[in-house]
């Protein structure tokens, strides 16, 4: 078992000559495990198929000083409205389909800002305003097909105060292969996450009237 652990803070990220993607996790505790029992693999055996998968999934809680009212209705109810505005280097349009409740299917596309990723197509199962959860399945585009088998994030929003929450997220994947993720990519998947929900908790800040 690999465990690795984050922080994440205010501070701006530091310059890359690269800009890692977006709609990943940061904070991981990640726990790989390979289902069956291990078994030696002769370098004369064929590639790996879709069944020789690694199942991974990471935890992570960030803290926002915005009301999980607001921070629920921005990133999670209207996320189709507002990451084009407020990360418009990224978003460069998306598309509805159906009334964003669950049973949606919400299509990110992205600007070259974002390569290798062009676009994700997220399906909503869960979309629970009572309890502000969230539960989305990526069912094409992302890391879907490049180095991922399927992927599944769920978001609870927890009040902390008036005017500040968490955010508790939960990522299962299964890898296309036998391989779990690199470490370059766990980067580039923390970051992407933290910087898109700081940005979304910034814009709350700076327009005290949006998402009231």
């Amino acid at each position: 078992m690999f465990k690795a652990h984050a922080e994440v803070t205010d501070d701006p990220p530091s310059s890359s000559p690269t800009t890692p993607p977006l709609y990943i996790c940061t904070q991981p505790d990640f726990s790989f495990h390979r289902p069956g029992h291990h078994q030696l693999i002769d370098l004369l055996s064929p590639p790996a198929t879709l069944d020789d998968m690694v199942a991974g999934c990471c935890n992570l809680e960030l803290t926002f000083g915005v009301s999980v009212h607001r921070m629920w209705k921005a990133a999670a109810c209207e996320d189709h409205v507002m990451y084009p505005k407020i990360v418009p280097e990224y978003f460069a349009g998306v598309e509805l389909i159906g009334d964003g409740e669950a049973g949606s299917t919400k299509i990110f596309r992205f600007t070259p800002a974002a390569k290798p990723l062009s676009f994700v197509k997220d399906h909503v199962e869960v979309l629970d305003h009572a309890s502000h959860t969230l539960r989305y399945k990526t069912i094409e585009g992302g890391f879907v097909g490049l180095t991922l088998k399927s992927i599944t994030f769920e978001y609870r929003y927890e009040a902390l105060s008036d005017d500040a929450c968490s955010v508790k997220i939960k990522m299962e994947y299964d890898t296309l292969d036998d391989k779990p993720v690199g470490g370059e990519e766990v980067e580039q998947m923390k970051e992407g996450t933290a910087r898109l929900l700081k940005a979304v908790e910034g814009y709350l800040i700076a327009n005290p009237g949006a998402c009231a």
